[in-house]
C-alpha cells in the first residue's frame, strides 16, 4: 500500500528547499511564490483542514503568500 504521508513530506521538504534557493535568485521570486502557494494549496487538499496534523499555514515563512 502506497505511504501517501511519506510522499507528501518528502516532496514537500524538496519544494521547500528549493524555494531556498530560488529567493536568492534575482528574478526567482515570483517562481518562489507560484511553489509556495502550490505547497498550501496541497496542504488543504491532503490534510482537509484537519487540526491534528502540523499546518505549513501556522509557518510563518508561508504568512506572506498572497492566494
Amino acid at each position: 500500500m502506497e505511504d501517501y504521508a511519506k510522499m507528501y513530506a518528502v516532496l514537500c521538504g524538496a519544494i521547500d528547499d528549493v524555494i531556498d534557493g530560488l529567493e536568492a535568485l534575482p528574478g526567482a521570486a515570483e517562481y518562489a511564490q507560484h511553489l509556495k502557494a502550490a505547497l498550501l494549496q496541497t496542504e488543504e487538499i491532503y490534510c482537509g483542514g484537519g487540526a491534528e496534523r502540523k499546518s505549513l499555514i501556522n509557518n510563518p515563512r508561508f504568512a506572506r503568500i498572497d492566494l
